[in-house]
């Protein structure tokens, strides 16, 4: 892809209610889509082409929602250690102690 046909992001702020959610610690992309994971805030944002970031999913407090973030045949793939989860597409697909 050349670099002008790629999407540009520019400068985000993200609206989270704390500075050390850990904003960004996990990123994925499928090539035209990017999330961020904020394991420490449970939760995993979109970020658009337009500048917007969007939620794209959430745990429970504790969860560490965001800690592993992969986008695999079009699905987000999202971890929850603190939680034993494995989501895709907000569904559980796996759950054990310590996932």
């Amino acid at each position: 892809m050349a670099d002008s046909a790629r999407p540009h992001l520019g400068r985000l702020t993200w609206p989270g209610p704390a500075i050390d959610a850990g904003f960004g610690s996990r990123l994925a992309s499928d090539g035209s889509r990017v999330f961020a994971g904020s394991p420490f805030g449970d939760r995993v944002d979109e970020l658009t082409a337009n500048g917007e970031v969007n939620p794209a999913g959430a745990g429970a407090a504790g969860s560490f929602f965001g800690a592993g973030v992969a986008v695999i045949d079009g699905r987000l793939w999202v971890g929850a250690p603190g939680a034993g989860e494995l989501r895709a597409d907000e569904e559980i697909v796996a759950s054990e102690a310590g996932l």
